[in-house]
């Protein structure tokens, strides 16, 4: 999207320099500025007048010319003043920050209907260049810094066709161009640029040393200039030169040692920007290297390398080709190697476990990848990877981006890489990171389970060690049983048959569940056995029982055993325990509790009782529902007190003599 026409406040104290912006600021703030003007604008320009207070009787005057780049990502500043300073002085500052808070607005708004074609008339006007009435430019000097392999860049003034020979010639600096250039006429667009781009280098003494990538690109636009010297302006102007090779080669001294030499052919100067230049003082050339070519971090540590005694010449010709074979650096001692260039790799994985300390054994998978029966480690990040056969060294070109794609599909699936404190093994290794051990599980699970076969499936190489401890199982049975106790209380034993063996539910299933919302479980419970084996079990299955278990844990004991002691008035539970289970438990035992608990469940409320046959009396309506009560707690075998605090007369007593015959001896009675 194309920006508006604006003047920044970063445009004006850039074209008029730190100390004059700062100035014009201090200016602004008191309101100097007495009227502003815009006498005419366009698409990418606009021409004010204005008048600035000044320390005189008479305003000074300023004629100001902003011109924007055709995107507007910035605008430059040519303002004229009648003070002493004449050019992008602080008065003309204090113009433009009025212009720029003004909303830019002083005048009617242009014309923009045509501002596409005054637009496409623009791309075929010249460079707008500063009038330049003495014919003077910038000579840049390319000449060898204080350290070998470092360069920086002398600035001359000079006039056309001179070039120094004969002609008077003046040195400036940097700091001088950077705070000046606005109105210096020979200052031309590309110069501002190179000035920009020499600004952020580093110096030494006040000279800027060409380096890195900024140092790359600097050269690349003074060499675009035609104005660059070497040593000096009597020589003709740099050209760029066709690419060169960089060669590394090994000399051998006379007591066996090795030197490593940097050469370029044909022989040239090495500069240390990024890529590296060449620059060749007899033919006036400056150019690249052909690739591949070190990076200038790596020239430089190759340029360091130190003599290699003769007694590790071999020991090191081994290292420098299994460990650093992306470097392209040729070894003293010639080690023999095969290049496989078009193999595709298949991922591989190590499961396997590991002892941290007293109370964590942690799992992990240590990733890899086949070459053609040949195996990398996925923890090395260089383009070739070295591998010793019993036919010699083999050198492989990896497949970085197959290699990407496999370790961010695992880290897809919540595989995080271990920390190297955690690890024993130079290699990529990853592990399940989570809030909870039984979250960290359940990854692992749903990994081996599930995603395990269908990697395999794809070719992936899966190996897994005797240290991997991790068993997710199945039951083969689920029963609850339940036997009588004393004092209407009874017991129900809930156990699961794993590999014939019988574990008790409860005591393991309360610990998963209280990290849980019953309403929110996840899709598959691992519930921790011993010894690293779960049991899981599908959240789907078992998520009927858990409301039915919760509300028998809450109301009841849980004995160490795993035994849980319900009363007789939460039989209903069990039939919610029969019916939700869909055939998950086998319930045995406890008959006589569970036809309580089916009646109960099916319970409409207190029914009307028949009047025995031989009381002869009619009863009040408070009396039938005494005698309901009491035939309620007779039928369901329950202990009951009917307490009356009024007179109940003969007949009352004749139906309490009567009930109470019929009794088994569970039911008092209380007369008051």
């Amino acid at each position: 999207m194309i920006k508006s026409k604006k003047l920044l406040r970063s445009d004006i104290r850039y074209e008029c320099g730190d100390s004059f912006y700062e100035e014009g600021r201090s200016y602004f703030e008191k309101g100097r500025v007495i009227n502003l003007a815009i006498q005419n604008e366009g698409a990418l320009f606009v021409h004010l007048n204005s008048s600035v207070e000044g320390s005189g009787t008479n305003p000074y005057k300023q004629n100001i010319r902003i011109i924007w780049r055709p995107d507007y990502s910035a605008a430059q500043i040519k303002g004229d003043c009648s003070c002493q300073v004449a050019y992008n002085c602080k008065h003309v500052a204090v113009a433009c920050l009025v212009y720029q808070n003004s909303n830019q607005s002083l005048s009617s708004a242009p014309d923009t209907s045509t501002s596409c074609l005054t637009w496409l008339d623009s791309l075929n006007e010249p460079a707008t260049q500063k009038p330049n009435i003495c014919q003077e430019f910038i000579a840049y000097i390319l000449k060898p810094g204080n350290t070998k392999n470092d360069f920086t860049v002398d600035f001359l003034i000079t006039k056309a066709n001179k070039l120094g020979r004969g002609g008077k010639v003046r040195k400036t600096t940097l700091a001088n161009l950077r705070y000046s250039y606005s109105y210096l006429n020979y200052m031309q667009p590309l110069d501002e640029e190179i000035t920009k781009l020499m600004t952020a280098l580093n110096t030494y003494k006040g000279e800027p040393l060409l380096a890195g990538a900024v140092g790359y690109i600097a050269l690349s636009k003074l060499l675009e200039t035609g104005r660059l010297f070497w040593n000096n302006a009597d020589n003709p102007p740099l050209k760029a030169g066709i690419n060169r090779d960089l060669h590394f080669n090994w000399h051998q001294q006379d007591m066996g040692n090795y030197q490593l030499s940097v050469e370029i052919e044909p022989a040239a100067m090495l500069l240390l920007t990024d890529p590296p230049l060449y620059l060749d003082s007899v033919q006036g050339t400056l150019g690249a290297f052909n690739t591949p070519t070190p990076s200038s971090g790596q020239l430089n540590k190759i340029l360091s390398a130190p003599l290699i005694p003769a007694e590790y010449a071999e020991e090191f010709s081994f290292k420098l080709t299994v460990e650093h074979p992306s470097l392209h650096l040729p070894a003293p001692i010639k080690v023999e190697l095969t290049d496989l260039d078009e193999l595709v790799p298949s991922p591989g994985l190590l499961l396997y476990g590991q002892q941290l300390d007293t109370q964590h054994y942690v799992h992990f998978m240590a990733v890899n990848f086949n070459y053609g029966g040949l195996t990398l480690s996925a923890a090395s990040t260089e383009d070739y990877g070295i591998v010793k056969t019993d036919q010699g060294f083999v050198r492989i070109k990896r497949h970085m981006e197959i290699e990407r794609q496999a370790i961010d599909y695992l880290a897809g699936l919540g595989f995080t890489v271990a920390p190297a404190k955690k690890i024993d093994r130079q290699e990529l290794v990853l592990f399940s990171e989570a809030r909870t051990l039984i979250d960290s599980d359940s990854r692992w699970q749903n990994f081996i389970q599930n995603t395990l076969p269908q990697l395999e499936r794809e070719g992936w190489i899966i190996e897994i060690a005797d240290s991997f401890k991790l068993n997710f199982q199945t039951a083969q049975n689920w029963d609850a049983e339940i036997s009588e106790s004393q004092n209407d209380w009874f017991e129900i034993h809930f156990n699961v048959d794993i590999d014939n063996q019988s574990y008790p539910l409860l005591p393991l299933i309360m610990p998963v569940l209280e990290n849980y919302d019953p309403e929110n479980l996840p899709d598959m419970l691992n519930i921790p056995l011993k010894n690293h084996n779960y049991l899981c079990v599908s959240s789907d299955k078992i998520k009927p029982v858990l409301a039915v278990l919760f509300e028998l844990f809450n109301a009841s004991i849980l004995e160490k055993d795993g035994t849980l002691k319900i009363s007789r008035f939460n039989a209903a539970s069990l039939a919610d325990v029969e019916e939700k289970s869909y055939g998950l438990f086998s319930l045995t035992g406890g008959k006589e509790l569970r036809e309580l608990g089916q009646k109960l469940k099916n319970f409409s409320g207190i029914q009307d009782v028949a009047l025995p046959v031989d009381l002869q009396a009619e009863l009040r309506h408070y009396q039938q529902q005494g005698l309901n009560w009491l035939q309620f707690l007779r039928e369901y075998n329950f202990a009951g007190i009917l307490a009356v605090d009024m007179g109940l007369g003969k007949t009352i007593q004749t139906l309490v003599h009567l009930l109470l015959e019929k009794q088994s001896g569970r039911m008092a009675m209380s007369l008051s």
